[in-house]
């Protein structure tokens, strides 16, 4: 959670920089990461939830995003 909370405040401080359709794909990263930290804290509990699809979709759209940037900082 101090991660995401991180990483918001860092994309906040540097959206400004960004191209409008990598700043969605950057909000969809971290809207994303609040159902992983709440599945995380439900595992803690009860270890029988299968987490792999979650992380899974969630590593998808990091790296999508990622791709992304990489595609804008390399061409503008």
């Amino acid at each position: 959670m101090q991660r995401r909370a991180e990483l918001a405040r860092v994309a906040t401080m540097h959206k400004l920089f960004l191209l409008p359709q990598n700043r969605d794909l950057i909000d969809n990263v971290l809207n994303g990461l609040a159902p992983v930290c709440a599945a995380e804290a439900r595992f803690v509990l009860d270890q029988s939830e299968d987490l792999q699809s979650l992380y899974e979709s969630t590593s998808d759209k990091v790296n999508e995003c990622l791709d992304a940037l990489h595609k804008e900082l390399y061409t503008l």
